[in-house]
């Protein structure tokens, strides 16, 4: 019967669909073994969830729909999945997790251009590695590929990360570590600036079972298993303690075993458990400079799958607040990576900590230990420890194709800091036999995610770069931060500045634009929006509020929307992350280290971090507090998944009470999101301001706060990509073409759907809108509106009369309401042709075109002078049309 009714509820449903050419169905959660209608006559379906069935298989008639850009068959009980081989499919997001496929299937080879395919909880993953699971379905396919009929090679190499603040001996630690014999002079080590990357080579008693075994190992590299107390009382000597002779009682038996057997016996019996195999492990020594300035830096380089040595030293002050803060930034970077916790200078004082507290708090440290540089005691504990960590660490030993193992070790011996893909492709073509570019993607996301390479492949401008010395990339980094004239500047430099504050020989002036890029990348530092060669980092700002007075006005606002995050932890750094991913927004120079003023549209945002009390208190005012409070938040929530935070774990978001009380009140009530929410779903209308105990409404409580994905004025997306092009203008070719390409694959990277001519035709619509250079769409196809990008280098009145005759006559017959065109100038006078570019739009005149009103608008956006925005009013049809030019210097 129930089977029967949902059959009924899926008929009913496919039939509205179809009725109301629908463009979303439903069928999820009906037990469905098989679709009860064909739907293949859909087409204008654009998402259909078919999620929580009983199908075996994905339904025939799916593959028919051309328009389909969501498929959720999650949850089902599919072992296969049938697409049709030399159809174009438009599919964005297919989700088959949770279901029984044992392979990869075939057909999903037609959807090379979907955007995200889901694939976790299947059969097939069984066979990958788990570091690699996270990887897409064309890597995994290709690691499959490469490993199924070819040779492959277990992975030993690791990460060991030395941190905690400055002079507590991290750098003397690392020397002792690698020579215990080095003689240590109290005070004579100089500090580490940035970060110091050193590698050595540690014995690892692997377990004699999978994944360390090998089917066909010596038997003399067996040895027994001893307890830490016993090699530190008897300090066993492996090698010398196990001989032939110590083994010999089961020797004959085991050699008599063919293979089979031998693995049989190792991983049923307690060989495996007693018994260990010597491996030699690299190991990367990472040296982290303590100093406050890098705090925030450094966690772009905390990594899971690493070991973390957190080094203090026993003082009066700070110690908990030393511990608070490297072993939260490690539990929420390092993902329960383990931490030995090592208290250095043992020789000159003691200081008693809560070891218990610490360790019901942070399960992954793993041991407690005191150790003296100068006296070498403890060292030999520190090492074991660093050994039983590395044995007991989950992707050692993980399965790689041979030729990745070999490229990996090749570009190791390279006595370069980075070289060019074309190399990188010679170098690959080697080992891999009919070498493509996706193998190219494949092992380069691989040497990226393990660190031993810096490549950006969806970069314009770092796509062509790997960066085979990481350390050659911090150092550059860390020297602009810790450049005195850069600091007093509060962290203001100029591109040219660069060649005075780096070493030419080490990094010459070709490689400065790509290292500029490389720090945007990491959210390090920002361009300045109208200004050619301005760069700011954001951590080397001012402590002092440039403008108290705006914003105490802001502050005091009656028309006021505030909102806050509060942390039982608050990463360094996230407001300057913040301030670099919406630039776009800074129009004024009102931004400082705790806080920042953004403008959109026509509202303002006032953003203040108190690291005291763990939280960002956000204002917003104006007649688009919505979008602004969307735009803040979904950028907020994107930092806070960067340091694995969870929302009513790490962080909750808070909202001030409306009570009548609290209405008026400086300091309101807040309650937490996440709780309304419980009482939303126990259905509790109404809720106690805990200040005035005054009932009020949740609904009405949250009416403000529901617009969490703003539709955001293309304008803004268009100037931060133009601000991108206007800072690399030295490097991208001069051309219109390359120009306007650049723009847009910054604008799709950005989130935006944007196509250059070579990648657009008819609108979706069916009507041709003519040629401009670029046109957005909707996430369903639909046209918005195009850009058009010119170069100006004069004020050449016959084309700009020619692009704005075209703009308004042949690509708008629809009449679209907000255009741009862009002007690229490369002028030495860029105030003269923009002033005379303004005048002639108040005086155009051109046949059937009149512009009813000219704006400059430049002060809505940007106080810098090499960008001007003019914003130009007619009619069409009756209706009040915007053509908005932009013009940027790319001198």
């Amino acid at each position: 019967m129930k089977s029967e009714k949902n059959r009924l509820i899926a008929l009913e449903r496919i039939a509205d669909a179809r009725l109301n050419k629908s463009f979303f169905l439903d069928l999820s959660s009906l037990n469905l073994e098989e679709l009860p209608d064909d739907i293949s006559d859909l087409n204008h379906l654009i998402e259909i969830d078919l999620s929580y069935n009983f199908l075996s298989e994905m339904p025939k008639s799916i593959s028919s729909l051309l328009n389909l850009k969501i498929l959720n068959l999650s949850n089902n009980y599919i072992s296969t999945i049938n697409f049709t081989n030399g159809i174009h499919y438009l599919l964005k997001k297919l989700d088959i997790s949770n279901n029984l496929l044992y392979e990869i299937p075939d057909s999903l080879e037609v959807l090379m251009n979907c955007d995200e395919i889901i694939f976790k909880n299947n059969p097939f993953l069984n066979a990958i590695p788990q570091s690699l699971r996270s990887y897409d379905i064309w890597y995994i396919l290709e690691y499959l590929n490469l490993t199924k009929y070819k040779e492959t090679q277990r992975h030993y190499e690791t990460k060991l990360i030395f941190v905690g603040r400055g002079e507590v001996g991290k750098t003397t630690l690392i020397k002792v570590l690698k020579d215990n014999s080095v003689t240590i002079t109290p005070g004579a080590e100089e500090t580490t600036h940035g970060i110091n990357i050193d590698h050595i080579d540690i014995d690892v008693f692997f377990p004699a079972r999978p994944p360390h075994y090998n089917h066909y190992f010596e038997l003399q590299d067996l040895y027994q298993t001893f307890t830490y107390e016993e090699v530190n009382e008897y300090e066993i000597d492996y090698d010398y303690h196990f001989g032939d002779n110590y083994l010999a009682r089961f020797y004959e038996t085991f050699l008599e075993m063919d293979e089979d057997e031998k693995v049989g016996f190792i991983t049923t019996t307690d060989l495996g458990k007693q018994y260990k195999i010597k491996k030699e492990i690299k190991t990367n020594l990472w040296d982290f400079g303590g100093q406050e300035i890098y705090h925030s830096t450094h966690q772009f380089f905390l990594t899971k799958r690493s070991i973390y040595i957190f080094v203090w030293e026993p003082r009066k002050d700070g110690v908990e607040e030393e511990f608070e803060y490297w072993l939260n930034i490690i539990k929420l970077l390092g993902q329960n990576s383990p931490v030995i916790v090592v208290m250095n200078k043992s020789e000159v004082r003691h200081y008693p900590i809560d070891k218990k507290g610490y360790n019901s708090t942070f399960p992954n440290i793993a041991a407690f230990l005191e150790v003296s540089c100068i006296k070498k005691s403890g060292i030999r504990n520190l090492k074991f420890q660093i050994s039983n960590c590395i044995a007991n660490l989950p992707h050692l030993g993980d399965e790689l194709p041979k030729s990745w193992i070999q490229i990996r070790d090749k570009l190791n011996k390279i006595e370069k800091d980075y070289i060019n893909i074309s190399e990188f492709k010679n170098l690959c073509s080697n080992y891999i036999t009919d070498f493509n570019n996706r193998h190219l993607e494949h092992i380069s996301d691989y040497l990226h995610d393990v660190g031993d390479i810096i490549h950006f492949k969806n970069s314009p401008l770092l796509k062509n770069i790997l960066i085979i010395n990481p350390q050659w990339a911090t150092k550059a980094v860390y020297s602009l931060i810790d450049t005195i004239p850069i600091q007093k500047k509060n962290g203001v430099f100029e591109y040219d500045d660069m060649e005075k504050y780096l070493n030419l020989e080490k990094y010459p002036v070709e490689t400065h634009i790509q290292l500029l890029e490389l720090m945007e990348k990491f959210e390090i530092c920002f361009k300045a929006v109208g200004s050619p060669s301005i760069y700011i980092i954001p951590e080397l700002l001012s402590n002092e509020i440039p403008n108290i007075k705006i914003v105490e006005k802001i502050k005091e606002s009656k028309d006021i929307f505030k909102f806050r995050f509060t942390f039982n932890f608050m990463p360094k750094g996230i407001l300057s992350r913040l301030i670099c991913k919406l630039f776009y927004l800074l129009n004024s120079e009102n931004y400082w280290k705790n806080g920042v003023i953004f403008k959109y549209d026509s509202s303002i945002a006032l953003i203040i971090s108190d690291k005291l009390d763990k939280k960002l208190d956000i204002y917003i005012t104006g007649q688009n507090k919505r979008d602004l409070y969307g735009l803040i938040k979904n950028e907020l929530i994107q930092i806070f998944s960067i340091f694995n935070m969870i929302e009513s774990k790490d962080f909750y978001e808070e909202i001030p009470c409306n009570c009548d009380v609290c209405s008026i009140d400086q300091e309101p009530h807040y309650f937490r999101n996440s709780t309304l929410k419980i009482f939303i779903d126990k259905s509790k209308n109404s809720i106690d301001c805990l200040k005035s105990a005054i009932s009020v409404n949740i609904s009405d409580l949250l009416f403000l706060y529901r617009n969490s994905n703003p539709n955001k004025s293309i304008i803004y997306n268009i100037l931060s990509a133009l601000s991108r092009l206007q800072g690399l203008s030295r490097s991208i070719e001069t051309s219109e073409d390359s120009r306007n390409s650049y723009i847009s694959d910054a604008l799709s990277q950005s989130g935006i759907i944007s196509k250059d001519q070579s990648r657009w035709g008819i609108s979706s619509s069916g009507h041709s809108i003519g040629e401009p250079d670029i046109i957005f769409e909707e996430t369903t196809g639909k046209f918005l509106t195009f850009y058009e990008g010119i170069n100006l280098q004069y004020l050449n009145k016959t084309t700009i009369i020619s692009h704005i005759e075209k703009i308004i006559n042949k690509y708008d017959a629809l009449g679209v309401a907000e255009k741009f065109l862009g002007c690229y100038c490369k002028t030495a006078n860029f105030s003269n042709l923009s002033n005379s570019y303004y005048e002639f739009l108040q005086t155009f005149t051109h046949e059937s075109i009149k512009f009813t009103d000219v704006q400059d608008i430049t002060s809505e956006f940007t106080n810098y002078t090499e960008l001007k925005i003019f914003k130009t009013y007619y009619y069409k049809s009756e209706r009040k049309i915007s053509l908005t030019h932009i013009l940027i210097n790319l001198q």
